[in-house]
């Protein structure tokens, strides 16, 4: 597979790695009403991608907060709820894949972004069926998943006005 999207139309892949260290410039953010910078929630187990994610939500001007599985995604969403989250979908413990329902029901206005090292077009199908917004494959296209939020949370703003 060679998009990092499944549905809808199809962008260019750029293949920028995960290990890239050339920054993606901020875009303008989808401010929440409260005036904040949009808070994104990012679960994933592997401590690079999460360090490469870390950065690249810093980079963008959103807040953020890292956890390693989907157990404690959860744990987080009774805590307080931000404005997206990415969620890798194979993790030790409880996946993305089976954490995402859990994840619609607490938090059902809230963009989720699958991420995934596998590029499976049928696993992507089925996250997408549960809510998910997208399905970015890793290496991650920090361009395109820059995109991704911004509509993610411009949608999402729209939806609660």
């Amino acid at each position: 597979m060679n998009s990092s999207r499944l549905s809808g139309p199809r962008p260019t892949r750029t293949g920028v790695p995960a290990q890239s260290a050339a920054p993606t410039p901020a875009m303008p953010t989808a401010t929440p009403p409260s005036g904040r910078p949009p808070k994104i929630l990012v679960v994933e187990d592997d401590a690079h991608t999460r360090a490469m994610l870390k950065d690249f939500v810093i980079q963008q001007g959103y807040q953020g907060q890292w956890v390693k599985d989907g157990a404690a995604a959860l744990r987080a969403l009774t805590q307080e709820t931000p404005d997206l989250i990415l969620l890798d979908i194979l993790m030790p413990g409880l996946s993305g894949l089976e954490a995402l329902p859990s994840i619609r029901a607490l938090a059902p206005g809230v963009p989720v972004v699958m991420v995934s090292g596998t590029p499976d077009e049928a696993l992507a199908r089925e996250t997408l069926a549960h809510g998910a917004f997208d399905y970015v494959v890793k290496p991650v296209d920090l361009h395109y998943l820059a995109q991704t939020v911004e509509l993610a949370l411009t949608m999402a703003q729209l939806g609660q006005g």
